[in-house]
């Protein structure tokens, strides 16, 4: 008497509820129909910086590569010194389906443009050296649908002082998150206040506010106030209620969300 077969659909939703590492090896070698399964829950994230491109580029371009259909978020480092992981992966991209984030932490600008990726809705920033605001835009640029941006540990570079006349679009982006060193930047806020900008949940991390900041903030608040429903502001320097005095918050009344915390 023949093994009753369970439908894939059935076996691929019990694998997704397996958190073990062991046994999701295990499930990957019982057959092929349970392999993207499986891969889905072992390889949802990639960690890619230059010390991994010897061993990394073959096995992208094997004919036995299973994972190129299951990874969400890569999260390239991109050390100092003339670094080529980001022109040497960012043109294969292209062959990860399910891609939708993308981490860069990089510590110099880009010596060239990189190819466009139109899939990728998710962009988190971290960079480790004074970038100018056209350099900024350059890494925004492979992203033409992002809808989440989240830009941390930034050095910003005030001694370059940058023309507005050639800023580029601004991505459809739903969310913002950022750190304290862009309030200041009058580029950056002209760049956001498009008329074209979709910005509904805004998220602002503080360490401390001087008066400079607290106008930035202010004129950072004014040109996104149309769309803005959802707003986190996070200063860890100040009480909330100081806070929240310093800004004026009880005045946002169309917003339908405000999380003031200190």
């Amino acid at each position: 008497m023949n093994s009753p077969i369970l439908p894939p659909e059935l076996c691929h939703l019990v694998i997704s509820h397996l958190a073990d590492l062991t046994t999701l090896r295990v499930c990957s070698l019982v057959s092929h129909g349970w392999l993207p399964a499986t891969r889905r829950s072992l390889f949802p994230h990639l960690r890619i910086s230059d010390d991994d491109l010897d061993p990394f580029m073959p096995l992208l371009s094997s004919e036995y590569n299973t994972f190129l259909s299951a990874v969400i978020a890569i999260h390239f480092v991109s050390w100092p010194h003339h670094s080529t992981v980001l022109s040497t992966v960012f043109p294969h991209l292209a062959q990860f389906t399910r891609l939708t984030t993308v981490i860069l932490e990089i510590h110099e600008p880009l010596e060239q443009d990189l190819p466009v990726v139109p899939d990728v809705t998710s962009l988190q920033l971290c960079i480790h050296e004074s970038f100018s605001f056209p350099q900024f835009l350059q890494l925004l640029s492979p992203f033409p649908s992002l809808k989440r941006l989240h830009v941390s540990n930034v050095t910003w570079d005030w001694e370059k002082k940058d023309s507005l006349s050639s800023i580029s679009p601004l991505p459809p982006l739903h969310e913002l998150v950022l750190s304290t060193f862009f309030f200041e930047d009058a580029s950056f806020r002209e760049w956001l206040a498009q008329p074209s900008t979709t910005i509904t949940h805004l998220t602002l991390y503080m360490g401390y506010s001087t008066d400079s900041i607290v106008d930035g903030v202010l004129h950072l608040l004014h040109s996104l106030r149309t769309n803005l429903q959802h707003l986190h502001v996070d200063c860890t320097c100040t009480h909330e209620e100081s806070l929240a005095r310093t800004y004026g918050f009880d005045k946002f009344t169309d917003l339908q969300t405000l999380h003031i915390s200190g």
